[in-house]
């Protein structure tokens, strides 16, 4: 959805630059707008209030790195979007139905903050074939936490619940520990010397 809405902004963007340009040429032809008016927008260009210059610098340049993200934010989602993984065969009218990577993503990561020993965590779905997904995740944890048993806990519960839901099978689960947190909440400690 979000996807649609940038396209739709950038859309509208350049058509409405597209509309004034248009517009201007028109009016000029038709010499609706003299000539001399061509010659007072590049007077003020080059010998205008700094003040407004500045300012219509700013607005062009915003309007243009605006864009520019939307364009890089909408490619990157659309990247995303378009990996769909198979949840069956065929539905009711021959047709393939499919669950996006996002989606996957979301729910991998809202399982793995039900534990309380996460702090932080990242999922991507990193491979899709015949056999299954393969998911990698980044996780942040308190430093007192059993790395191995919570690994290996979440490697059975988000396998279940990712082929419970979705029908989808997880064939591998890659769980990088990228940072730990301390369980201490004051962060100075009292040291007597003897």
């Amino acid at each position: 959805m979000r996807n649609d809405t940038g396209k739709k902004i950038l859309l509208f963007i350049f058509t409405l630059v597209f509309i004034c340009a248009m517009l201007w040429l028109a009016a000029s032809a038709f010499h609706i707008i003299s000539p001399g008016v061509f010659g007072a927008i590049a007077d003020f260009l080059m010998n205008g209030s700094p003040f407004l210059r500045i300012l219509l610098g700013i607005i062009s340049a915003l309007i243009a790195i605006i864009s520019l993200v939307l364009v890089i934010s909408s490619d990157r989602k659309a990247k995303d979007a378009g990996r769909n993984i198979p949840i069956c065969g065929t539905g009711e009218n021959g047709e393939n139905a499919f669950v996006s990577c996002s989606a996957v993503d979301a729910l991998v990561e809202k399982q793995v903050r039900q534990n309380k020993s996460v702090k932080k965590v990242e999922c991507r779905v990193s491979d899709i074939d015949i056999e299954g997904i393969k998911l990698n995740l980044k996780l942040e944890v308190l430093e007192d936490a059993n790395m191995v048993r919570l690994c290996s806990e979440l490697q059975t519960q988000i396998a279940d619940q990712i082929s419970g839901i979705t029908g989808v099978k997880v064939r591998d689960i890659v769980i990088s520990i990228v940072g730990t947190v301390s369980t201490n909440k004051s962060s100075s400690i009292e040291r007597r010397v003897n």
